[in-house]
C-alpha cells in the first residue's frame, strides 16, 4: 500500500464507530502547545482535556520535530494518527496499578491496536514492543521527570506483558523510554509502549492514570490511546524508506537530482534528504514565531546552507522544492 490517502480512509473507516469525535483540522504547528517548540505530538491540547469528561476521539494531525536527524525513516514534518480515550472513575480513585478498570482499559486500547494493524497485514512475527519492567521516577535533576518533587514507583506493566508476551517480540526497560512523562506543568504521566515493524518506530500505546501539579503526581481520570506515524507506517508496509515509497518526497527527489544531478549519489543522500525535509519546513512554517522557534529555524536555515555548498548546489533549487511543498495536496 503506497498511497497515504488509502491508509487515512482505511484508518477513518476504523474508527468511525468507536469514537465521540472525529478531528479534521490539524493543530497550528507553531501554537503555543508546547511553551516555544514547534507541534511536536498531535492533538496535545484536546487529549490534556480529557480527563475532564469520558469521551473517545480520533484524528490525523501534522507534527513538526526539527530536532529529529534526518534519514530514511525520520524526517521533520509528518502525521500523526491519534485515537485517545478517558472513563470517568466517579472520584473513586485507587492505585491504578491495582484497579481493574485501569487494566481492562488496558486491554481494550492493546487489543484495538492490534486490530488496526490487522487492516495492514501486518506480520505479527516482524512485530516488536517495548514495555515498563518497574521504575523508580523523581527527584532527579535532569531527565523527563525533574518536576517530580519526591520519588514515585512505578511496577512492571504485567497486563501489557501477559497480553503480547505470546503474540510478538517483547522486551522489558527498566528506564523512563517506557514512562510517558514530560517536564511541564499539567502533562499526563503513565507507562507505555513503543512500537516498531520491520525495525522501524510506528506507534506508541500510552496508559496515563496521573498528571504532573505543582511538583506531585496527582489521580486523573483515566486516559489511554494510541499514536500512529502514518508515513513510518506506509514505509514500514513497503519495506522502504521515505524517500523511495513517500509520493511528495519521490517528487521533490526528482526535482533535486534533475536541478544537480549530483543528488543522485549515494555519496550526498545526507545532504539531499536534509535538504528535501528542510524545505518542507520551510513551505509550511508560519510568519508568527517565537524567539525559540525563530531559533530553531536559524539553525534549520544554517544546516541547510551547509549542505547545498556540499552538493554544489544553489538557492535556486530550495525555492524549486519549497514551492512543491507549498503546492501539494496533503492528508
Amino acid at each position: 500500500m503506497k498511497d497515504l490517502n488509502e491508509i487515512q480512509s482505511r484508518l477513518e473507516d476504523f474508527h468511525k464507530d468507536k469514537v465521540d469525535f472525529f478531528l479534521k483540522d490539524f493543530s497550528e504547528l507553531a501554537g503555543n502547545q508546547f511553551q516555544g517548540e514547534f507541534n511536536v505530538s498531535g492533538f496535545h491540547n484536546q487529549i490534556l482535556e480529557l480527563p475532564n469528561k469520558a469521551q473517545s476521539l480520533w484524528g490525523i494531525d501534522r507534527c513538526l520535530r526539527i530536532q529529529e536527524i534526518p534519514d530514511g525513516t525520520h524526517s521533520y514534518l509528518f502525521h500523526m494518527g491519534i485515537f485517545a480515550k478517558s472513563i470517568d472513575l466517579n472520584n473513586n480513585f485507587i492505585d491504578p496499578f491495582k484497579d481493574a478498570r485501569f487494566h481492562q482499559l488496558q486491554e481494550e486500547v492493546i487489543t484495538q491496536f492490534l486490530e488496526v494493524l490487522d487492516l495492514f497485514n501486518v506480520d505479527l512475527n516482524e512485530l516488536e514492543a517495548t514495555y515498563l519492567d518497574g521504575i523508580t521516577i523523581g527527584n532527579n535533576a535532569e531527565g523527563r521527570d525533574r518536576l517530580l518533587k519526591r520519588k514515585y514507583e512505578f511496577p512492571t506493566d504485567a497486563i501489557s506483558k501477559k497480553l503480547l508476551n505470546e503474540k510478538i517480540k517483547l522486551f522489558p526497560v527498566k528506564s523512563l523510554a517506557n514512562v510517558d512523562i514530560n517536564p511541564v506543568e499539567g502533562a499526563l504521566v503513565g507507562p507505555r509502549l513503543e512500537i516498531a515493524y520491520r525495525g522501524i518506530e510506528i506507534g506508541t500505546l500510552v496508559f496515563n492514570c496521573f498528571k504532573i501539579e505543582q511538583g506531585n503526581l496527582v489521580p486523573i481520570n483515566y486516559v489511554t490511546g494510541y499514536a500512529i506515524g502514518i508515513e513510518r507506517l506506509a514505509i514500514s508496509l513497503q519495506d522502504r524508506t521515505l524517500i523511495g515509497s513517500i509520493s511528495r518526497y519521490q517528487e521533490a527527489y526528482k526535482t533535486l537530482v534533475s536541478a544537480y544531478n549530483t543528488a543522485s549519489s549515494s555519496l550526498f543522500e545526507k545532504e539531499s534528504i536534509s535538504l528535501i525535509y528542510g524545505a518542507e519546513v520551510l513551505a509550511h512554517i508560519p510568519n508568527e514565531l517565537s524567539e525559540h522557534q525563530k531559533e530553531k529555524i536559524r539553525l534549520l536555515n544554517k544546516k541547510m546552507q551547509f549542505d547545498l555548498k556540499n552538493l554544489g548546489a544553489f538557492e535556486d533549487v530550495l525555492t524549486k522544492l519549497s514551492n512543491h511543498f507549498k503546492q501539494w495536496k496533503y492528508l
